[in-house]
C-alpha cells in the first residue's frame, strides 16, 4: 500500500510564508517540548495522555492550534485554523497539501517538527503500520548520525537515502553543494518541500543507493539507510531489499568509490552476529581493500527477540502479532543469527594509500548533539595510535581535553576525617565516556598539564614514587593510550 505525495513544492513563495507563520507563532522545539514534558516524551500519546495534551493547548494561541494540528495530529475548527495561519489564507495551506478540510473542521496531512533552526515535515509516526512508503521525520537514529557527523566546511556532500531530508538540511549549513537521494518518491516530495521550507538549495534525485550519483564525487557522505535486518521488506524506511545485513555491507564497499581523497562517509549500520564467526572480524572484513580508515562506534549486541520487539510495528495489528513475531524469529534461527549489532560507522579515504586502520569501540551511553568535532579528533587519534611506537608515545606532549571533569568521592574515616575512595573522570562534551581512575592515573593526567613530554612526566613521577622509570613507563603507556582513545587526554600539536 502506498500513499500519494501530499505536498506542493512549486509554490515557493507560499512555502516561505509558512515558515514565517511558524516562526511568528514561536512554534519551536522548546515550546513543543514544554507541552509534552512529563506526558508523552516520544510524542505518541495514548488516549489518556492525549487528554492532558489537549488541556495544555486549550488556550486560543496560534502556537497551541499549530501544535494540535502539526504535532499531536488532531483536528481543530476551521475558524481556529484560519486564525493560527494568519496572515496567510487557510486555503494557501490547504493548496500546499499541509491541511485538509473535514466535515468537522481542519486536520493536518503531515507532521511538522521544529528542530533547532530547521522545520522538518514528514508523515505522522502513527502511520508506521500503514503505507509501505511511510516517511519518517527526525528519528533517534537520525539524531545519532547528525550528532556524530563531521561539520567542517566542504565543497560537496551526499545524503544517501534522505527520507524527509533532515540530514541534508544540516549538510547544507556547511556544504557548498548538497545532493540528496532516495528510492521513495514520497520521501523526495518531503525532502524538496523541507528544503524550500528552510530556504536551502538541495539537489534531490530519485534512485536506488548510489545509482543517481555514480559519476559524482563527494567530500562527505552521510546515510541513515534502511538497515534493519528483517525477513521481508514491509516498509521502505526499514529494509533496503538486500538479504540480511546486505544494505550496510553494500554502503561500506561502494561508498569509497565516490569519496574524494580524505573524504568521509558516515552511516548507521547493522550486522548479523552468528555462532560461526567472530562478529568484529566479520565486520572488519567489510572494509578490507576499500582504501579507508574506519572507526565503528557500536551499541551492545541485542538478541533476536529484543531486535524483533524494537522494529516490528505491531500497533493496531494485535490479531497478527503472534504470527509476525514467529516469522521474524524463525528467520533469525534459520540463518544461525544469535544477535544483531548496530553502530555508527565513520570511514575516511586514506590519502596515503597504505594499509587501512580499523577501530571498533563500544559507544558511550550518551553523546551530545555536537559530537562531530569529537568524531574527527577520535578518528585522528586512533589512526595515529595504530602506528605510533613506544618512543613516539613517550616523546609526545599531552594535555587534558576540554570538557573533561574529575569527580572524587570521599567517606569519613574514624579518627582521620575524610578519605578518598574513588576518582572518576568524565567527558561533558562530545562522546560522554566516564570511568574510575586509580591514584597513579589521576596524578599522571594532572602532570600532563605541565607541557612536558610523557617521558619527562613519567621520570618525575618515578622519582617521587621511588619507582623504576622503565617499569613505570611500561605501566603508564597503556593507561595513556586508553585515556587518549576515550578523549580524556589529547595530543598537543
Amino acid at each position: 500500500m502506498t500513499a500519494p505525495a501530499p505536498l506542493r513544492t512549486d509554490m515557493t513563495e507560499s512555502i516561505g510564508a509558512v515558515r514565517e507563520v511558524l516562526v511568528a507563532a514561536e512554534f519551536t522545539d522548546q515550546k513543543v517540548s514544554e507541552v509534552f514534558a512529563g506526558v508523552a516524551e516520544d510524542r505518541e500519546p495514548s488516549p489518556w495522555r492525549l487528554q492532558v495534551l489537549l488541556r495544555r493547548t486549550a488556550e486560543p494561541l496560534a502556537r497551541h492550534t499549530l501544535i494540535r494540528l502539526l504535532t499531536i495530529g488532531v483536528g481543530v475548527t476551521e475558524a481556529a485554523a484560519a486564525a493560527a495561519v494568519e496572515p496567510m489564507a487557510l486555503d494557501d495551506w490547504i493548496d500546499l497539501g499541509l491541511l485538509r478540510r473535514t466535515d468537522s473542521g481542519v486536520v493536518a496531512n503531515c507532521h511538522i517538527r521544529a528542530f533547532h533552526q530547521d522545520y522538518v515535515c514528514s508523515d505522522f509516526s502513527g502511520a508506521v503500520a500503514g503505507p509501505a512508503d511511510f516517511v519518517m521525520g527526525v528519528s533517534p537514529s537520525g539524531l545519532t548520525l547528525a550528532g556524530g557527523t563531521v561539520r567542517h566546511e566542504v565543497a560537496a556532500s551526499l545524503d544517501l537515502g534522505t527520507g524527509s531530508g533532515y540530514l541534508a538540511l544540516l549538510l547544507a549549513r556547511h556544504s557548498a553543494r548538497v545532493v540528496a537521494t532516495d528510492v521513495n518518491p514520497r520521501a523526495l516530495n518531503f525532502a524538496r518541500f523541507n528544503a524550500a521550507l528552510n530556504g536551502l538549495d538541495i539537489d534531490v534525485r530519485e534512485g536506488s543507493f548510489f545509482e543517481p550519483v555514480a559519476d559524482d564525487r563527494f567530500d562527505l557522505i552521510v546515510s541513515n539507510p534502511p538497515f534493519v535486518i528483517t525477513p521481508r521488506a514491509s516498509h521502505l524506511y526499514m529494509h533496503g531489499g538486500l538479504e540480511g545485513d546486505g544494505v550496510s555491507r553494500h554502503i561500506a564497499r561502494t561508498a569509497p568509490v565516490l569519496l574524494k581523497e580524505g573524504g568521509y562517509c558516515q552511516f548507521l549500520a547493522s550486522w548479523m552476529v552468528t555462532d560461526k564467526a567472530d562478529w568484529e572480524e566479520r565486520l572488519a572484513g567489510w572494509f578490507a581493500d576499500t582504501g579507508c580508515d574506519v572507526w565503528v562506534l557500536h551499541q551492545p549486541i541485542v538478541s533476536p527477540e529484543l531486535h524483533t520487539l524494537e522494529w516490528l510495528p505491531t500497533e493496531g495489528r494485535a490479531e497478527t502479532a503472534a504470527a509476525e513475531v514467529d516469522e521474524w524469529l524463525a528467520y533469525f534461527a534459520s540463518r544461525g543469527i544469535s544477535g544483531i549489532g548496530t553502530g555508527l560507522v565513520t570511514m575516511r579515504l586514506n590519502p596515503g594509500g597504505g594499509a587501512n586502520v580499523i577501530a571498533i569501540d563500544e559507544a558511550p551511553e550518551e553523546a551530545t548533539l555536537q559530537a562531530g568535532t569529537a568524531t574527527e579528533s577520535g578518528f585522528d587519534v586512533r589512526v595515529w595510535l595504530a602506528t605510533a611506537s613506544e618512543p613516539e608515545l613517550l616523546a609526545a606532549v599531552y594535555r587534558i581535553a576540554d570538557g573533561v571533569r574529575l569527580e572524587q568521592t570521599w567517606r569519613a574515616v574514624r579518627g582521620e576525617g575524610w578519605g578518598s575512595i574513588e576518582a572518576r573522570v568524565k567527558r561533558t562534551t562530545g562522546y560522554r565516556y566516564e570511568q574510575s581512575l586509580d591514584p597513579v592515573a589521576t596524578e599522571l593526567m594532572q602532570r600532563c598539564e605541565s607541557g612536558r613530554s610523557l617521558g619527562a612526566v613519567v621520570a618525575d613521577m618515578a622519582t617521587g614514587l621511588d619507582a623504576d622509570p622503565a617499569a613505570l613507563a611500561a605501566e603508564a603507556l597503556p593507561v595513556v593510550r586508553h585515556l587518549l582513545l576515550r578523549g580524556f587526554l589529547e595530543r598537543v600539536p
